[in-house]
């Protein structure tokens, strides 16, 4: 039951983090739409409030999420030898985490490369 419970959980999460990953898209869209001019004092003022910065990691988070669930199924499926799963899971986890920490110095930081 263990397995079936992990599936349905992993499942649930790819659908609600995709939900929000949407919702997320269709809102910054419309924030884009509304503002007569999009500049750097622009961003950096939307992002300085804490409930987009709150909003904003939890996007990220939620992306990450999503993606190795997805590439975690596809290597599940296609890669059957055990060493070479491990292999990429460690490359997919180290991507992964890569690029969250990245990402959220260039957006909640600001200083980027």
């Amino acid at each position: 039951m263990s397995g079936a419970g992990s599936g349905i959980r992993a499942w649930m999460l790819q659908r609600l983090s995709a939900v929000y990953m949407a919702v997320f898209s269709v809102g910054m869209f419309g924030y884009i739409c509304s503002q007569e001019e999009i500049s750097y004092e622009t961003w950096q003022q939307l992002f300085t409030q804490t409930w987009m910065q709150l909003l904003w990691g939890l996007m990220f988070v939620l992306l990450i999420l999503h993606a190795w669930v997805g590439v975690r199924d596809i290597i599940i499926d296609y890669v059957h030898h055990i060493g070479a799963r491990l292999f990429l899971y460690a490359c997919v986890i180290f991507s992964l985490a890569g690029m969250m920490l990245w990402s959220l110095q260039v957006t909640l930081l600001g200083n980027g490369l």
